[in-house]
């Protein structure tokens, strides 16, 4: 004769897959956002750097004022060469400005792949308003980046600037 066999199974032996399967996407935004925030930030120290690189160079170039027109563009190519990749052509919302101000010769290149390069007079107002006659070069490097977390993205623009005096 067959033996019977009572059922014991469980009846919660399901929940702990639906606990960790309503748990699991809320982990997954938070790595995957973590994750991305990291690489945005990373983005974000390239450009500080190149900016910082930038300058620096812009700093000590001579022809700032007699061809200033070759000295934005060198100081733009050394900018981007800084960048580690984060400037290259083809970045969506990339833009590059440089700019040589003080001194009563005030201009500056933006380069933006979107559209034509600008000229103006300040890249951004580095608070030097009582040192107005001594040259200094500025540089600003910054583009755009995304933030994703599975089920949404955030549309950031990361940038980096720099000041120096300018040393003939």
């Amino acid at each position: 004769m067959g033996h019977l066999r009572a059922d014991t199974r469980d009846p919660e032996s399901g929940a702990a897959a639906v606990e960790f399967a309503l748990l699991a996407s809320l982990l997954f935004m938070l790595i995957f956002g973590s994750i991305s925030a990291g690489i945005s930030f990373s983005r974000s120290n390239a450009l500080q750097t190149a900016a910082r690189e930038g300058v620096r160079f812009a700093a000590t170039l001579p022809g700032a004022d007699t061809d200033v027109n070759t000295w934005l563009n060198t100081v733009i190519t050394t900018t981007q060469g800084s960048a580690l990749g984060e400037l290259n052509d083809g970045i969506p919302g990339r833009t590059i400005c440089v700019a040589f101000v003080g001194g009563g010769a005030d201009t500056s290149l933006t380069r933006n792949p979107i559209g034509p390069d600008t000229s103006g007079t300040e890249c951004f107002n580095d608070g030097l308003t009582g040192d107005a006659d001594v040259p200094r070069a500025q540089v600003v490097a910054e583009r755009e980046t995304e933030i994703q977390a599975v089920l949404f993205a955030i549309d950031i623009t990361v940038s980096g600037d720099a000041v120096a005096r300018y040393e003939r």
